[in-house]
């Protein structure tokens, strides 16, 4: 089985504190799966200029770990007795992993446009080295996918390796919300 990431978004209806946006984004690894905390709404009416670049960017990431979840609840859900499924479905989350890597680096290149204040300046660090840990755990599991396309057999090593990305990446998006934390 490959962790599976679950999370999820919800459109501000009111701002967002720094601490939530962070929350909202943090990876959070349990054994082989990985959660991502949900919004936390605060009581202000207007977001400030930090927070309304940053929302785009969450809700961006979230859809590219929503992407990568629905593919996972198909894939888990396939018995090892039909090979034939196993392997069709491995071609798609070949084509997936690649494509999302590819939208990943999108979010992180606008992510490093942000000018974070001064007081979310290291939560701001770490949850761009959180992305790109993430990014790297698709690229880890492409090479997992793609040794299954090739050769029909799947690797524990390269499953590993893009497991452990998504492992660090849950550190970083912790040490992010701690970060974020003493600026609310």
């Amino acid at each position: 089985m490959i962790a599976q990431t679950t999370e999820r978004i919800d459109t501000p209806r009111r701002a967002i504190s720094p601490k939530a946006v962070f929350a909202a984004m943090a990876i959070i690894v349990a054994g082989v799966a990985a959660t991502v905390s949900a919004v936390i709404f605060g009581g202000a009416t207007s977001l400030s200029p930090y927070e309304t670049e940053l929302t785009p960017l969450v809700a961006q990431h979230n859809a590219v770990v929503g992407q990568w979840n629905e593919f996972l609840r198909d894939y888990n859900g396939i018995g090892l007795a039909d090979p034939e499924a196993f392997d069709a479905r491995a071609a798609d989350g070949l084509a997936l992993v690649n494509r999302l890597a590819t939208e990943s680096q999108g979010v992180i290149l606008a992510w490093d446009k942000v000018e974070a204040p001064p007081d979310m300046v290291a939560a701001h660090r770490f949850a761009g080295a959180a992305m790109r840990e993430t990014q790297d755990g698709f690229i880890e599991l492409s090479t997992y996918f793609s040794n299954i396309v090739k050769y029909g057999i799947a690797f524990d090593d390269e499953l590993r390796a893009g497991t452990s990305r998504l492992e660090a990446a849950s550190l970083l998006w912790r040490q992010a919300r701690e970060a974020a934390e003493p600026a609310n």
